[in-house]
């Protein structure tokens, strides 16, 4: 994902327990990404795995 100055820009802070941010970062080191990096890829894949669920079960409705 590539940001620019020109993309209106929101912040989300989250207070989760030590343990699950360590978890995350050790997620993300694996992957060689920052935390930030990490959230929010894992937060858009999940949002479209949702949207399109969700997408098809009104079209079966």
């Amino acid at each position: 994902m590539s940001l620019t100055t020109d993309i209106p820009m929101s912040r989300i802070d989250a207070w989760i327990p030590l343990s699950v941010r360590e978890t995350i970062d050790r997620a993300a080191a694996m992957q060689g990404r920052t935390r930030t990096d990490f959230l929010i890829a894992a937060a858009l894949e999940k949002a479209g795995q949702v949207i399109a669920e969700q997408s098809l079960v009104r079209l079966a409705l």
